[in-house]
């Protein structure tokens, strides 16, 4: 049977053996430990935050970070999650198209500060198996959808259906590669590089070309 987390009386302000307080409470111990871990991450960087660090910052104690987090990579993952299910929160409250849902996610990614957090949780899934690999699998494989959605509604009417289909999966995979590129490059030399000016680039050029995208 897994320990009770050893902050959670503690955060919760009195001492109660309900399940539904132990729940409560572990569940905003999390919360305060992902806030300043997402904080640190992005002031320091990664590789220069400790749990120590953590635990100051959030004013819980380290032990029970290692309740919730298994290891730093496990917590970093947990941030890189949360910011993504932030952004595709916001993404399903817009009314724009897919296709611009996609290039305002590196948007809202790159102005939110948290980008290079991602990049290295990004560079941990290349060499991971389990869970890293595959959330960063599934998150790229709905970016791709998002676009390849967006192509189906447009496809003309005299193609081959499954051609049609090779074709917009290597649309969707080139478009967000180009915007993944852009956002490394922001990354590494903001100055050089006009981030809303490359978006709208690439976006105007994709549409502008749409219907190469079917031509065999």
């Amino acid at each position: 049977m897994r320990e009770r987390d050893p902050d959670a009386q503690r955060i919760g302000g009195a001492m109660s053996d309900t399940n539904t307080v132990d729940r409560r409470c572990a569940e905003e111990s999390r919360r305060r430990i992902l806030d300043a871990a997402e904080d640190l991450f992005t002031e320091r960087g990664f590789a220069h935050t400790s749990f120590a660090d953590i635990a100051q910052r959030c004013r819980i104690g380290r032990g029970s970070i290692l309740w919730h987090f298994r290891d730093k990579d496990a917590l970093a993952m947990a941030v890189a999650e949360r910011v993504v299910e932030r952004v595709c929160a916001a993404d399903g409250q817009s009314s724009a198209s897919p296709l611009a849902d996609v290039v305002r996610e590196v948007a809202v990614l790159l102005h939110g500060g948290e980008s290079t957090l991602m990049f290295e949780v990004l560079v941990k899934a290349l060499g991971a198996q389990g869970g890293v690999r595959q959330h960063h699998r599934d998150y790229f494989a709905r970016r791709r959808k998002s676009v390849e959605d967006f192509l189906r509604r447009r496809r003309p009417a005299h193609v081959d259906p499954a051609t049609a289909a090779r074709q917009e999966g290597a649309a969707a995979a080139a478009l967000n590669g180009a915007l993944w590129g852009i956002h490394l490059q922001v990354l590494l030399d903001s100055d050089a590089v006009d981030l809303d000016a490359a978006l709208l680039s690439v976006v105007t050029m994709f549409d502008k070309n749409l219907d190469d995208v079917w031509r065999t």
